[in-house]
């Protein structure tokens, strides 16, 4: 399961050190902490970074390269700074298969094409949208590599027992477990309010109002024809846990609020999808991407046609079996549960086309992939300019600011304060943090064990890999009190 490959050391004669991304703990951490321990075997020293608290980050800890998590609009200005202080950026895209047209996705990228072509590597999922890519010069050929993504390597055999262990309905009841998957994260977000997420898509992505409009309209019909879903599905399969799971940037008050008076339906976002898909029965879903972790997983997935899609993503619709109607849908879910049910074999065609040509091959090796595209690519890498770094670290870039705040900015610079000391508190006051954003070293330790225990019961011999706090380990630079996770070799 390891390649051996030794990274090039950096200009002060340490081990090269590598910022990875975390979007979303929940989604993408297990898949960073596989890539991250397969880095540290080639000599890396590796730094899981929460995305919102990247800036700071990545001012303090001064790594060699980062891996991003997304190539768009709202972290183009992060990644001109990247360039300017010589820190290499690279891409492993959290939804890089999640589109309803490739033209969707690649409007979403920076504006700036030697931007692009500048990044050190690409990690694109499938050979599809590495052709269009490629085809119409967004990034060098040789800066593209078809790696597949890592969150998805737990649905291989090999890696299920990593993921397959949270405490779910069907193991405290012995029914089954039917998942409910939603995606409307624009009217039902728990993180912003719809006003808001819709003021950034006109601002930030340049949306014109009328397709907002529409969006926000569909989404909330779309919930309302979720909510009478699970509630028939309730009455008619009484023997049958239902787990509607929002999705990980959506509310589950809402949900709960609705559903309150089903017994037999649970709203729970908790853990990862990959553990709740893996004890699955069947998952029901309307141009998810969930659909494709199914089938990946073995597991039925049904497309209720009668539940509006906000955004109609072919690939998903062409995996998972549609249903016209409410009765279609419990039809076919009473042919799973009676265990007659099967696919047609146009269908399993057609599920082998979209995973190779979007996901690539599902064979649990992304993460060796990426690795090897970081590393394959590394080359010669310019010194990092740590005296511009500092300077964005306090602040010193082209965002506007009060008079106040500069001025505090200039004083803890001059004085050498912590960039976070508060001069209203007389102490340092770290960044705040989300929680669902939020993940630990005890997270990615619990996670990097289980995924060594799988190696070993595969027949590997892993290698010794140290997890502690950047802030423990003394990673951050000019008194910056961050959240990064460091790993390393032991």
């Amino acid at each position: 399961m390891t390649s051996e490959t030794t990274l090039p050391r950096n200009g002060d004669g340490g081990p090269p050190r590598v910022a990875l991304i975390v979007d979303h703990p929940l989604r993408d951490l297990a898949g960073l902490v596989l890539v991250a321990q397969e880095l540290c075997r080639r000599g890396a020293v590796c730094h899981l970074v929460p995305l919102n608290l990247q800036e700071g980050e990545i001012w303090s800890l001064q790594p060699d390269i980062v891996l991003l998590n997304y190539f768009r609009r709202n972290n183009e200005g992060f990644a001109r700074r990247l360039r300017a202080t010589g820190i290499g950026y690279c891409l492993l895209d959290t939804e890089g298969g999640v589109w309803d047209d490739v033209r969707t996705y690649t409007d979403l990228l920076w504006s700036d094409p030697t931007l692009l072509r500048d990044s050190t590597a690409a990690c694109i999922w499938g050979s599809h949208l590495a052709d269009v890519l490629i085809r119409e010069g967004r990034f060098r050929t040789e800066g593209v590599s078809v790696t597949g993504c890592p969150r998805f390597d737990f649905y291989a055999p090999q890696w299920r027992a990593v993921l397959n262990h949270q405490f779910s309905v069907m193991e405290l009841t012995g029914r089954p477990q039917v998942l409910i998957n939603t995606l409307y994260g624009t009217v039902n977000s728990r993180l912003f309010s719809k006003e808001a997420n819709a003021d950034r898509l006109e601002r930030v992505l340049g949306w014109p109002k009328s397709r907002v409009d529409n969006l926000v309209t569909k989404e909330s019909a779309a919930i309302e024809a979720v909510l009478a879903m699970a509630g028939k599905l309730s009455r008619d399969f009484p023997q049958v846990d239902f787990v509607l799971r929002p999705h990980p940037f959506e509310s589950p008050d809402l949900y709960r609020k609705r559903l309150v008076d089903f017994g037999n339906v649970y709203v729970d976002g908790e853990g990862p999808v990959q553990g709740r898909i893996l004890t699955a029965t069947a998952v029901i879903q309307r141009s998810c991407t969930t659909a494709v972790e199914s089938v990946m997983a073995g597991v039925p997935t049904l497309s209720p046609q009668f539940v509006p899609a906000p955004s109609l993503n072919p690939m998903v619709e062409a995996v998972s079996d549609p249903c016209d109607s409410y009765a279609d849908l419990a039809a076919r879910l009473t042919s799973i549960l009676d265990g007659r049910y099967a696919q047609p074999p146009a269908r399993r065609a057609e599920i082998s086309r979209v995973v190779h040509e979007w996901f690539h091959v599902p064979d649990g090796n992304a993460y060796l992939r990426v690795a090897e595209a970081l590393s394959s690519r590394w080359g010669r890498r310019s010194a990092v300019d740590r005296g511009l770094c500092k300077r964005y670290l306090y602040g010193f870039d082209s965002r506007r600011r009060g008079l106040g705040e500069r001025v505090a900015r200039q004083i803890r610079y001059a004085g050498g304060l912590s960039p976070s000391w508060s001069f209203s508190k007389l102490k340092v006051v770290p960044p705040k943090q989300s929680d669902v954003k939020e993940f630990g070293s005890e997270d990615a330790s619990t996670l990097l064990q289980r995924i060594q225990t799988a190696e070993k019961a595969a027949g590997g011999n892993p290698q010794a890999i140290r997890v502690e706090t950047a802030l423990e380990r003394g990673d951050y630079r000019h008194g910056f009190i961050g959240q990064a996770v460091t790993m390393s070799r032991g």
